[in-house]
């Protein structure tokens, strides 16, 4: 009996994780009007009336996509010099965004994130053969089974040492040892840059110094230029941390190591990406795996349901650091679902279109230089699988081959198509291993009363305690 429920979650948690981590949608091209002043048509999309309290949303982008888009999937508000557009149609940003060069799809980044990542980063973005260049390395290294296999006694090892230390402490904030949890998997793992623990440490506080420098507008006002100097007074330090690292006759094989051999030490290419994988990975991951923790201490029969399940698997498979035996963690994974559900840390992406895009079934058309927002959240809620249960934590809804089918149309918290996340499969890896060690081997209590902000980071830094069980 045993075996053959074990047998049957692999199969259902396999299906799970290639939705997750990878895109099973086909890559379909649109042609589009070459000649933007051709176009005839406007985007047939509703015309939001942007109240007060609408526009108080503006600073949250989760809640104010979901507000102006009301249910539905097209929405356009009023910008300085014409329309922005936000999309919560499945059908079309599958295809706008499964090719983006060929659609004629950019990122729209604000100035400040082009700045604090780098000019070069954004640029290699924007160019089809660089961008293909750079994520075949990172592919290589973070995304496919055998990078993903080797890393796994790593994320492993990280993680058991770091939940070790935190039991030690008296009092403790659950989110800043996550993001300490997460730099040293992101630095040593994944980029393998040979990093100490005080020298993540110091990297992971820059980094939350660096990250507060993002900013819509610079000189919106005189609160968001000072943001906005820290973050590149942490990219000057950080830099020069990177540069250190990046030229150390010491640094082992692995993606850091093969992005300067690939661009040369240094290369900007080389450099940014590690500032690259830092926006990417640190900031939504540690917030997600935060929620994680959050939501399992306040249901004690799934944390159960972990322990039972990893210790089914672990039998099975003699641990937990092998593909087939992350498969069969069919409710752990369903668990990092629904927290990554009801987290979503990138709620909308910054996209604009350089040529006229049709939506499939030819119900809507974006004119050519137009500014749209693929809205994740906003497209999130209409998902049937969570209909009237929107804020209702229930994981085992994701172990329902049909849920699990409607999760693949309506949820991404990785982004979907050519940019889809890279890291997708390293941050579950360390939410599932993170999610065992705490439900295996402690017992942890969390503040109850904590709220997340709209970015999925809790606001109180999730204050807790933990001790060895």
């Amino acid at each position: 009996m045993i075996a053959i429920a074990i047998s049957n979650r692999c199969m259902v948690a396999r299906k799970a994780q290639n939705g997750l981590s990878r895109s099973a949608r086909s890559v379909v091209r649109v042609s589009a009007t070459a000649d933007p002043q051709v176009t005839t048509k406007r985007p047939t999309v509703p015309e939001p009336t942007i109240t007060p309290e609408l526009a108080k949303l503006a600073t949250t982008p989760n809640n104010f996509s979901i507000a102006l888009l009301n249910g539905g999937k097209y929405a356009k508000q009023k910008i300085p010099g014409g329309d922005l557009y936000w999309i919560a149609d499945p059908a079309a940003t599958s295809v706008w965004l499964a090719d983006e060069w060929g659609n004629g799809v950019r990122p729209g980044w604000p100035q400040s994130l082009r700045k604090l990542i780098g000019a070069n980063a954004i640029n290699t973005t924007n160019d089809f053969t660089l961008y293909r260049k750079t994520r075949d390395i990172f592919d290589a290294h973070i995304m496919v089974d055998d990078a993903v296999a080797k890393a796994l006694p790593g994320i492993q090892k990280k993680v058991q040492q770091h939940v070790s230390s935190w039991a030690q402490q008296k009092s403790m904030h659950f989110y800043d040892n996550v993001r300490v949890l997460m730099m040293d998997v992101l630095h040593n793992v994944a980029l393998k840059l040979n990093t100490n623990l005080d020298e993540v440490k110091m990297a992971a506080t820059l980094s939350a110094q660096w990250g507060g420098g993002v900013v819509a507008d610079i000189n919106a006002s005189e609160q968001t230029k000072a943001a906005f100097a820290k973050g590149m007074a942490a990219r000057e330090q950080l830099t020069t941390f990177y540069k250190k690292k990046l030229h150390s006759p010491d640094l082992p094989k692995g993606l850091a190591a093969n992005m300067r051999d690939a661009f040369g030490v240094d290369n900007e290419s080389t450099l940014n990406t590690c500032f690259a994988i830092t926006f990417a990975g640190l900031e939504t991951s540690s917030n997600s795996i935060s929620t994680v923790i959050r939501m399992l201490a306040a249901d004690p029969k799934g944390l159960e349901r972990v322990k039972k399940e990893a210790a089914d698997v672990s039998k099975k498979h003699n641990g937990l650091t092998t593909i087939a035996a992350q498969d069969c963690l069919a409710f752990t994974y369903a668990v990092i679902r629904e927290s990554l559900r009801m987290t979503y840390a990138v709620g909308a992406v910054p996209k604009y279109a350089t040529e006229a895009l049709t939506k499939p079934d030819n119900a809507a058309e974006l004119p050519a230089k137009c500014p749209f927002q693929a809205a994740w959240k906003a497209m999130s809620v209409l998902d049937p699988a969570v209909k009237g249960e929107l804020n209702v934590w229930k994981p085992e809804r994701w172990l329902d081959a049909k849920k699990m089918e409607s999760w693949k149309i309506w949820q991404h918290p990785f982004g979907s198509g050519t940019r889809e996340c890279p890291g997708a499969r390293i941050m579950q890896a360390v939410a599932a291993l993170t999610a065992v060690e705490l439900a295996t081997h402690y017992k942890y209590t969390v503040d109850a009363n904590t709220t997340f902000s709209n970015g999925g980071a809790p606001i109180n830094r999730l204050p807790g305690k933990i001790e060895r069980a």
